[in-house]
């Protein structure tokens, strides 16, 4: 039975019908082997199920060429996405240092004018100058924070080592200290475990987060941010960071981790990429960050990280707990 270069062999003996011949008979190449006499029915059975096993095969030989071709496009596809990545770095490297370089002139031009022609300006000119070092203080920040988020995920980074988020946390409210103060806010936290990944990275989810929460607090009360933590299962934590103030409508909770989606307008200073920057960062790390929020109710944003595993050779003793 010649099929697509393959050939099935049914050997039907009348003078070799011992076990050992009929052994010797699938050895050497048959693949079935009946003996006279041979019923019919049992013969239309055994060349059925021939049948089947090479449809099978040709089956399973069409799906192992589709996952080569699958592959090969794949690695194609990866090729190209990863030339293209580079591109795109490359592309906002330059981007933003050309960019940068214009904008600080007619900053410092513009401030030139304003002091050389202050006694010939009107109030109304002088505020206009004002607006324009604003505008291009706003788009040189604007511009950093575009290439800080295409850089994440690029480039050479080290492997992920021991992290202490009790270290984390106290180093980067100790850096906020200042504005927390100014915001009358106080910060607690409980004690949190010790995850796996990047401190500087961390740090920046912490310090996103964190300075999230004094932007967008409630006038009409202190702000009250607390942090902590939990653990179902070895493998991975949840930090949790609570604040009461004016809180995120449940509609823009997906919108508010894409780049330069801000739910306010300029009466609230930002760039609109920092949570997007969390987010880009938390999935670096395996994990995934998500807020639980109701309008004017507070927020509580949630990222979850990989724990750093007892056992593993590398671990030691967390650092000193508040």
């Amino acid at each position: 039975m010649p099929e697509q270069g393959s050939t099935t062999i049914l050997q039907i003996s009348a003078s070799a019908t011992t076990a050992p011949h009929a052994t010797e008979a699938l050895n050497n190449g048959a693949d079935a082997y009946l003996a006279e006499p041979v019923d019919s029915a049992v013969l239309i059975a055994t060349i059925n199920a021939l049948l089947r096993l090479r449809r099978v095969e040709r089956e399973l030989q069409a799906a192992n060429t589709a996952l080569h071709n699958a592959n090969t496009s794949l690695a194609s596809v990866n090729k190209d996405l990863r030339q293209s990545n580079q591109d795109l770095q490359q592309f906002a490297y330059f981007a933003s240092h050309d960019l940068q370089e214009p904008l600080r002139q007619v900053t410092n031009f513009v401030q030139l004018i304003s002091q050389s022609a202050a006694e010939r300006l009107t109030d109304e000119e002088q505020k206009f100058l004002g607006f324009v070092v604003e505008g291009a203080d706003r788009m040189e920040h604007l511009i950093r924070a575009l290439l800080s988020y295409s850089q994440l995920g690029h480039g050479e980074h080290s492997s992920p080592s021991q992290v202490d988020l009790n270290a984390v946390v106290d180093r980067v409210a100790g850096d906020l200290s200042r504005r927390m103060t100014e915001a009358g806010g106080k910060l607690t936290r409980a004690d949190l475990p010790v995850v796996k990944g990047d401190s500087v990275q961390l740090a920046d989810v912490v310090q996103n987060v964190l300075v999230n929460a004094i932007k967008y607090r409630r006038l009409d009360q202190p702000l009250d941010i607390q942090i902590d933590s939990v653990q179902e299962n070895p493998e991975e934590v949840t930090i949790s960071v609570r604040d009461n103030g004016q809180g995120v409508d449940a509609a823009y909770h997906e919108l508010i981790f894409l780049p330069f989606k801000r739910l306010h307008g300029r009466e609230i200073p930002g760039t609109g990429i920092g949570l997007a920057i969390c987010r880009r960062i938390i999935e670096a790390h395996g994990g995934r960050i998500w807020i639980e929020s109701g309008k004017q109710a507070g927020a509580v944003f949630r990222f979850s990280l990989p724990a750093w595993r007892a056992e593993s050779p590398k671990s030691a003793p967390a650092g000193n707990h508040r």
